[in-house]
């Protein structure tokens, strides 16, 4: 009777655990589960934040690229001048090409002068609560003398390439594509400045 007793004794006690480890194994596969289902929502939200820094690094590289061709203007502006040896120029070619530059440089701080008049201007719309088309108003305005200034920088480098000979000519044009001298090599050289990419 003993030895029964005992026998039913472990069956019951058996029969009492095996249920609580599946339970516990099941809960054990759920938090697993939910672990793994954590750990693929944040991979997936860290890809799309990856993702989405890097859209948007190509997005202001692009529009970078995109302001870039007026750019070049203004760089080969400061740089022709100087490049006498290179480009075999004589003195009479040296001084009106320098002259063209200080002309325009003068006139560049003008056209800089009036944009930055007319941001604080902006500033003041903004701060008194102006109307839509006032403040789109004097946007305009900085945007008309930013090409303004684009412009006339398109121009003057255009008069400073015909004070050039042919030969010349096309060596500058040699330097400007296979060199990049007046792109990535000339920025890193220093030679473009904070107002040129406003």
């Amino acid at each position: 009777m003993k030895q029964l007793k005992i026998l039913l004794t472990i069956i019951l006690s058996l029969g009492f655990f095996i249920p609580m480890n599946a339970q516990m194994m099941h809960q054990k596969k759920d938090t697993t589960k939910t672990g793994s289902r954590q750990m693929m929502r944040r991979g997936m939200m860290g890809g799309n934040m990856m993702q989405g820094g890097m859209m948007q690094n190509m997005m202001r590289d692009g529009m970078m690229n995109q302001n870039m061709p007026m750019q070049k203007y203004m760089m080969m502006i400061k740089k022709l001048p100087m490049m006498g040896q290179a480009l075999s120029l004589t003195e009479s070619q040296t001084k009106q090409l320098a002259e063209m530059k200080t002309d325009f440089m003068k006139k560049k701080i003008d056209y800089r002068a009036s944009i930055d008049k007319k941001k604080i201007d902006l500033e003041n719309l903004l701060d008194s609560d102006a109307s839509s088309s006032e403040i789109k108003n004097v946007m305009q305005e900085i945007a008309n003398t930013k090409i303004d200034l684009n412009i006339h920088a398109y121009e003057t480098s255009k008069k400073m390439k015909g004070v050039l000979n042919d030969q010349q000519k096309q060596i500058l044009r040699n330097m400007w594509m296979n060199q990049g001298m007046m792109g990535s090599g000339m920025m890193q050289g220093g030679v473009m400045d904070d107002d040129d990419q406003n």
